[in-house]
């Protein structure tokens, strides 16, 4: 679920979620490394802030999504759009 769009769609719009939307620890190396389903860290941490989460357990994830931003794969817009519910 850690991409998703209905995570998004669902809890954060639908239901009104509007605190922590954290992944499973090690969701986010699972998705490149185990599932294959991203080619990089930074694709994967990118797609999970556009699916809405705002919290990671990975110790990983600084790095990810810094890499992330100079490619263009989320904007800063995305991660503060987010990042509310970290803080509410």
């Amino acid at each position: 679920m850690t991409v998703q769009p209905i995570l998004k769609e669902i809890t954060i719009k639908e239901w009104g979620v509007d605190g922590i939307v954290v992944t499973d620890a090690g969701a986010l190396e699972g998705m490149v490394k185990g599932h294959k389903y991203f080619p990089d860290l930074p694709t994967a941490a990118g797609t999970a802030v556009q699916a809405g989460i705002n919290q990671f357990l990975d110790n990983i994830y600084e790095d990810a999504i810094t890499r992330a931003l100079p490619k263009n794969l989320v904007t800063m817009a995305e991660i503060e759009e987010v990042i509310r519910g970290s803080f509410v």
